[in-house]
C-alpha cells in the first residue's frame, strides 16, 4: 500500500510544482488579451492548485510516517547518507509553506 501512496503523492507533486507556471501563462496572457475569459481559467486552475497542494502535503505527510513506520532503518541509512540534500528538501518545503501562507493572507485582504 504504501507504494500507491508514493505514486498518488508523485501525483499531486508534479500537479503542485506544474500548476502555477499554467496559472502564470493563463493570466499574463488574459492581462495582454484583457480577455475575461482567459482570467476565469486562471482563477479556476489556482483553485485546482490549492486543492491539489492541500491534498498532496496531506498525502506526503501520511507517506512519511508510513516510511519512518514501516522501514526506520532504511529512512535512518538515507538520512545518515543523504543528510544535506534531505536538509535543502526540507528548507525549501519550509519556504514553500511560508510563501503559500502570505499568499493565502494577501489573497484574503
Amino acid at each position: 500500500m504504501t507504494i500507491v501512496d508514493i505514486y498518488v503523492h508523485g501525483f499531486f507533486l508534479v500537479m503542485a510544482v506544474g500548476l502555477p507556471y499554467l496559472i502564470l501563462f493563463l493570466e499574463g496572457l488574459g492581462i495582454a488579451r484583457k480577455d475575461q475569459h482567459l482570467l476565469l481559467a486562471a482563477k479556476i486552475t489556482s483553485y485546482v492548485w490549492a486543492i491539489s497542494f492541500a491534498f498532496g502535503a496531506v498525502k506526503g505527510t501520511l507517506v512519511e510516517f508510513g516510511l519512518v513506520q514501516i522501514w526506520s532503518g532504511t529512512i535512518l541509512a538515507i538520512g545518515s547518507t543523504f543528510f544535506l540534500p534531505m536538509f535543502y528538501e526540507l528548507f525549501a518545503f519550509l519556504a514553500e509553506i511560508c510563501c503559500y501562507q502570505l499568499i493565502y493572507i494577501h489573497g484574503a485582504n
